[in-house]
């Protein structure tokens, strides 16, 4: 028992670190961290004033199949954190089409 629950201790801080690690990697040179901090700064703030867990999200996601997002202001969205973690690495965050379908 202890040893699984070590062995997905140990892999979930290597998935953090490689987030973290490609996060650093898709932030070009250019990108304006001042507005990329106040979009997460944002979204602490919204989910202490709504007592709603919020992540910000990457529409294009940093990894895909597809496409490779970079991590800039512009590619980042503060939605509810059910939402994000449904949505998975899929690009895109539709709140209409998220209403419309009755999620």
């Amino acid at each position: 028992m202890q040893a699984t629950q070590d062995r997905r201790r140990r892999r979930a801080l290597e998935l953090c670190r490689d987030y973290h690690q490609r996060r650093r990697r898709q932030t070009p040179p250019w990108a304006d961290r001042a507005a990329i901090k106040a979009v997460y700064d944002e979204a602490k703030r919204r989910s202490a004033v709504d007592e709603i867990a919020y992540d910000v999200d990457h529409v294009l996601p940093l990894r895909s199949d597809w496409v490779s997002g970079l991590h800039v202001a512009e590619n980042l969205a503060i939605v509810p954190m059910s939402v994000n973690r449904s949505k998975g690495n899929r690009p895109g965050y539709h709140p209409r089409r998220q209403r419309h379908h009755g999620r």
